[in-house]
């Protein structure tokens, strides 16, 4: 009877496999058909291979009839006539990021009247961007979120020109790929990029509309425009990277950034129509929580800055991601090299752990919201912020643990979403005397190896 089982448990573990890999090939057939579609269509509109030449915007002398129907909601307002209409006929504007804020800002833009617009983003759609991203839909999981945003401008407004690029933005391609656009839109939300960003923004005499959008909070500001500051005017010195915060760890709620490209939009509209900018030299707080906006007067141009001061330090693109002290919180996420380190051990071998059921204890250091959505059986939450104030506390449970398995210590091992936090999480525990280690790859590695059923978010 008892083999019978063990023998039955076994076919059962067995057929879930087959299932699990026969779904993971249906899953790359189908992104591996997207990927082919895209590149069976004749797109003179994608621009790649640092090839970023395109010809100048045709410049209208006046609307077609088409055009004055289409657009007559927006001409019958009295500060915005025909003149302004045909103004963005004849301008082009550049968005850095096809996600959350990206997306509202592309569709508003792309169906104001813009003669040109860019998009810019090297990611691909995933489930898990659709509550915010709704330039996107089901059918673009896997496609390359330029190209998905691309096809909706296209069937929204086909005489927009819609350029894409579908690859990151760096110091060796930004001049190059602004170069033909009148105004940038950073929406990327991200640090590096925006300092990038601004930078290329000052070197090429464009005007910068960036904004950024975590929980349910946004900001925005109007940079590099008639004289007023940039974006190193106000914040020199980049933050500290552990104190970023960002979507996939802090959350957001879908329509905050929705709102955030809606202001991006409406002040290039206004920009690109002859009308005076509303956030030069503001910056525009949302607070979504208690629907409260916030207009906060910003500091003027500064003759000292190293970008757009008087005697600038910076005249070309640098390294950003130094610049910003990104590089310190990059780790090597290759696991062979990774087997070498005795500080991190494989998903594979916590499974093992827990399987035997061998004593120990486990952290998921991720931040509470997240840990109680999903979580390991048998994890204690204490976020990374919150470990050097917990130190004693570890200590003592460790302790306890270890007497409860009559050992004299038992192992202490870190989780958290992808194996970056846990992994930065090491030397704060270290500092109190603590050992430990980190499971590599985090929870992401664990739904693909171990549980692919596992609710990561």
């Amino acid at each position: 009877m008892s083999n019978e089982l063990n023998n039955l448990l076994e076919e059962n573990k067995n057929l879930k496999r087959k299932i699990r890999e026969l779904e993971e090939q249906l899953n790359n057939q189908t992104v591996a058909q997207k990927i082919k579609k895209e590149e069976k269509v004749s797109n003179k509109y994608v621009l790649e291979n640092s090839n970023y030449d395109i010809p100048e915007l045709v410049k209208k002398e006046e609307l077609s009839n088409d055009e004055k129907i289409r657009y007559s909601r927006q001409m019958l307002m009295r500060n915005f006539d025909a003149d302004c209409q045909l103004k963005l006929a004849n301008s082009s504007v550049l968005i850095v990021g096809a996600g959350g804020l990206g997306s509202t800002a592309i569709l508003y833009l792309g169906s104001a009247g813009f003669g040109r617009i860019g998009i810019v983003d090297d990611d691909v759609v995933e489930g898990t961007n659709l509550h915010r991203q709704v330039i996107h839909d089901e059918t673009k999981i896997g496609m390359s979120k330029a190209l998905s945003a691309q096809e909706t401008i296209k069937r929204l407004n086909s005489k927009c020109e819609c350029y894409v690029y579908k690859e990151l933005l760096t110091r060796e391609n930004a001049i190059s790929i602004m170069k033909p656009y009148d105004i940038v839109i950073d929406a990327t939300d991200n640090v590096c990029a925006t300092y990038l960003i601004n930078d290329a923004c000052v070197l090429s005499k464009k005007v910068l509309i960036q904004a950024s959008a975590l929980r349910m909070e946004g900001q925005l500001s109007v940079f590099n425009y008639k004289n007023g500051p940039c974006y190193r005017c106000l914040n020199p010195v980049p933050p500290p990277a552990e104190a970023i915060g960002k979507c996939n760890v802090n959350g957001v709620l879908g329509v905050v950034p929705g709102i955030m490209g809606c202001f991006q939009a409406l002040e290039a509209i206004k920009i690109a129509a002859g009308l005076e900018a509303s956030y030069s030299q503001k910056l525009l707080i949302f607070d979504g929580e208690i629907g409260k906006i916030r207009i906060v007067k910003t500091r003027p141009k500064q003759e000292n800055c190293s970008v757009c001061g008087k005697n600038p330090t910076v005249t070309s693109l640098i390294d950003y991601e130094d610049f910003c002290h990104m590089k310190k919180c990059e780790i090597k996420t290759d696991i062979t090299s990774n087997n070498s380190n005795n500080n991190r051990i494989t998903c594979e071998e916590y499974n093992d752990i827990m399987k035997a059921n061998k004593p120990h204890i486990l952290i998921d250091v991720r931040p509470n919201e997240a840990f109680k959505m999903s979580s390991l059986p048998n994890a204690i939450n204490i976020p990374k912020l919150e470990l050097a104030n917990n130190a004693e506390k570890i200590k003592e449970l460790m302790k306890k643990k270890a007497e409860e398995a009559n050992e004299k210590k038992v192992p202490l091992y870190l989780l958290c979403r992808s194996g970056v936090t846990s992994t930065n999480s090491i030397p704060i525990l270290k500092e109190h005397g603590i050992d430990c280690k980190d499971i590599i790859g985090g929870l992401l590695e664990w739904k693909a190896k171990i549980d692919p059923n596992f609710p990561i978010v």
